[in-house]
């Protein structure tokens, strides 16, 4: 459990360094996810940082960092994916996740949609998921 929630806090602070939201791209869609997490919010790991992860939304200032989680309804929920890309020593920039991978997908279920106060209650880690065109989908139950 200790490795779940330093993985969370990473990927929050290195998201905190990260704009973006909107665009066409990828989704992971988890189907299938019990009743007991109905409403809840999701945000998603990729593989590593390198990668990236899936929110709604995440909106940087210097006073204010707001990521937005996206909800569960009716036992699924559909994640948009984003990748990091460098910037000129700027501050890195998302960008809509469109490949071609077979990647591990860890999915954090919270409480709260906004990061204030975003711990997960649950986690569910999927391995070698494979993506086309940015987007894959799968079962509550093909993970663990």
């Amino acid at each position: 459990m200790k490795r779940i929630i330093v993985l969370f806090v990473i990927g929050v602070v290195f998201f905190a360094a990260c704009s973006g939201s909107g665009g066409k791209g990828g989704t992971f869609t988890l189907t299938g996810i019990p009743p007991d997490y109905e409403g809840k919010y999701v945000i998603l790991e990729l593989e590593d940082d390198d990668w990236g992860g899936g929110w709604k939304s995440i909106d940087f200032s210097e006073q204010l960092v707001t990521i937005t989680a996206v909800r569960i309804a009716n036992g699924k929920v559909s994640v948009p994916l984003w990748v990091f890309e460098e910037g000129n020593g700027e501050i890195p920039k998302t960008k809509r996740y469109t490949g071609n991978h077979s990647l591990e997908v860890i999915v954090f279920i919270t409480n709260n949609e906004k990061n204030q106060g975003m711990a997960p209650i649950k986690q569910r880690e999927f391995r070698k998921v494979e993506f086309v065109d940015g987007s894959a989908t799968k079962s509550w139950d093909a993970g663990r």
